[in-house]
């Protein structure tokens, strides 16, 4: 049943974005390019973002920046992790309307550039997921006596395998449910963002780093402290406020899509 719930996770994660994809070109007449462009702002946020995390992650290790208190070193990497990424996210997102594509101002064009921010973040963490299911099938069915490691390493590798192929059959589903809820998010931060240009307000921007950092901040400290169930859960309220800020700023011409 496990084998199950990871391929309807896997094939969600890399065929949903593609199918919402046709049916924005389809139903609302917007172009793959803006598609595609959503999908430039995601990977060249995180370009920028994960080396800089990397960068400061040694600094602290090496003392060059101040680490906070042991017992708050989860809370402060949540927190730093969650922030980050709606500062470098939407910073990327404001980048691309601003320079990139400065004629698609329109609702229906923040869909399809959310929806492949999104898009794209989705199949990404889909090849990690075969990736990772593929290493630990083939671990499960090696001798990792005869492999290069030492005693302690190699009984750290089959208890992970362990817990791995342990996990409640239903874990992988809540993955593919994340990755609907969360191009949910990223369409209605698009549609946010937008918002600098056709309003000619900055503030937009901020509120969409700050929302979408709250979001990611509410998500891993509830799967932190009572698990993804509960996480899930959480992000559904973050999707259906999502569905709410994408309805609020549809405009009135547009109102009967």
């Amino acid at each position: 049943m496990l084998y199950l719930a990871f391929a309807i996770e896997i094939l969600f994660m890399l065929l949903f974005p593609v199918a919402l994809g046709f049916y924005l070109v389809r139903r609302f007449g917007v172009r793959w390019g803006i598609f595609g462009f959503g999908a430039l702002a995601f990977v060249g946020s995180q370009v920028v973002r994960l080396p800089l995390l990397y960068g400061a992650t040694i600094a602290f290790q090496q003392g060059v920046l101040p680490s906070p208190p042991e017992r708050y070193t989860l809370v402060f990497n949540i927190i730093v992790m969650s922030l980050t990424a709606g500062l470098f996210e939407e910073g990327a997102r404001y980048l691309v309307y601003r320079f990139l594509i400065k004629k698609a101002r329109s609702w229906r064009e923040a869909l399809a550039f959310g929806a492949g921010h999104g898009g794209i973040e989705s199949i990404l963490l889909g090849l990690g997921v075969v990736l990772t299911l593929v290493t630990m099938i083939v671990l499960q069915g090696m001798d990792l006596s005869q492999l290069p490691l030492s005693g302690e390493q190699a009984t750290l590798i089959a208890q992970q395998v362990e817990q791995f192929f342990a996990l409640p059959w239903y874990t992988p589903l809540l993955g593919g449910v994340e990755r609907l809820f969360a191009i949910t998010l990223h369409i209605s931060l698009a549609v946010l963002v937008l918002q600098v240009f056709t309003q000619g307000k900055i503030s937009y921007l901020f509120i969409a780093m700050g929302y979408h950092g709250l979001a990611n901040l509410i998500a891993v400290f509830i799967n932190a402290k009572w698990g993804a169930v509960a996480a899930e859960s959480a992000v559904l309220l973050v999707a259906l406020f999502s569905l709410w800020i994408i309805r609020r700023y549809r405009p009135v011409e547009e109102a009967s899509l």
